[in-house]
């Protein structure tokens, strides 16, 4: 029995006679019921440290099955949900900007039914046929991200002095951030409320990954907010977004820590070609952004490009009446940034015009998705 003491039968009933170290009278019977808690104390004690663990890797729960959010009206038919459904999962496994067009999507869903999702709104899943899907990308010359992806630990909180409700928002934020994580396919451990995002990113050892939210309120129920992903402590990405409801910051904190995973760990186009991409070097482009009429437009184009592009060194080179060309540094290739940046539904690449070029880049600000 160790550090429980001796188990033995004394008047009748079981009793535990305590070791002499552990301070009790020599035949001094240790309760039962303090002996069971010594148990679970341990047996909590070795939960927590494997609990510890920030950076674990971990399989997504399903990277082939779709989850989409109905509204309260008529759902859409259900040919139009197999298309979103599969749309979900390409996004998932090989980013923004890519769709399969050469397949009948009905033919590829498994099985499909509705369900309840974490925030209690109805959604329409649908799980697809995995070697179908990954068949119809390697004819695009795209390589799916299969493996384990890091666990992220997400901090929300308040910016001194600028939230009424702070136990509030933060509920309504990692929510909404659960659900976005789980329809990008990336696992998400929220720390709980009041926890400091640099000492949650310094405290564990290089691989530690956290995505900090620091928010402060616009009004009308909406919230402006600080993004950060940190690695080990050292910051890897920051964007600003807002003002805007939780849902859409939500949606913009994880497109933007995405976009940092995926420039990280996913695969890349020059993986499937065979090539290295530890050997794909960081160069010079240029992004010209037609169509900024207003200092609000100029604000939304440089929060687009740090949020989708994931582009922290922005340098403002030039600026016409309607056009201004941002010079940055990035190891993405041309096709893959442009379609980042227009996942955010906010920028286009410019009609009628060689959209991309090694080293520019040529868009429209619409203002709103």
């Amino acid at each position: 029995m160790g550090f429980l003491g001796r188990c033995e039968v004394k008047n009748g009933a079981w009793c535990i006679l305590p070791q002499p170290e552990q301070g009790l009278e020599k035949g001094e019977c240790m309760r039962v019921t303090e002996a069971v808690r010594r148990i679970l104390w341990c047996v909590g004690l070795w939960l927590a440290v494997l609990a510890v663990p920030l950076h674990a890797e971990a399989a997504v729960r399903d990277l082939y099955q779709a989850r989409l959010p109905l509204d309260a009206g008529a759902a859409p038919e259900q040919s139009a949900l197999f298309s979103q459904g599969l749309d979900q999962v390409v996004r998932r496994l090989v980013g923004p900007g890519r769709k399969l067009t050469d397949v009948r999507v009905e033919d590829l869903v498994i099985r499909y039914g509705y369900a309840r999702d974490a925030l209690g709104r109805r959604v329409f899943e649908a799980t697809y046929d995995a070697a179908a899907v990954e068949a119809a990308l390697a004819r695009l010359g795209a390589t799916p991200w299969t493996a384990p992806r890091p666990t992220t630990r997400l901090v929300v909180r308040a910016q001194a002095g600028h939230m009424t409700d702070q136990a509030g928002a933060h509920a309504t934020l990692v929510a909404e951030c659960l659900a976005q994580a789980d329809r990008l396919g990336l696992p998400l451990n929220p720390a709980p409320p009041g926890i400091d995002a640099g000492e949650e990113g310094a405290a564990a050892d290089s691989g530690n990954l956290v995505l900090a939210l620091t928010l402060s309120e616009a009004g009308e129920g909406q919230w402006d907010a600080r993004i950060q992903t940190l690695l080990g402590g050292q910051e890897a990405g920051t964007s600003q977004a807002g003002p805007a409801t939780a849902r859409a910051l939500a949606e913009a904190a994880m497109t933007h820590h995405e976009a940092i995973l995926r420039a990280r760990l996913a695969p890349s186009e020059a993986a499937a070609t065979g090539a290295s991409p530890a050997r794909r070097e960081r160069r010079l482009v240029r992004i010209a952004v037609h169509g900024i009429l207003q200092y609000g437009d100029y604000v939304g184009v440089a929060s687009e490009l740090r949020t989708f592009g994931a582009l922290t060194e922005l340098f403002l080179e030039e600026a016409s009446p309607t056009t201004f060309i941002w010079l940055t540094n990035t190891n993405v290739p041309p096709e893959s940034l442009i379609e980042l940046l227009e996942s955010g539904g906010r920028l286009r690449r410019q009609f009628g015009t060689d959209a991309v070029r090694a080293d520019r880049l040529e868009l429209e600000w619409t203002a709103s998705p």
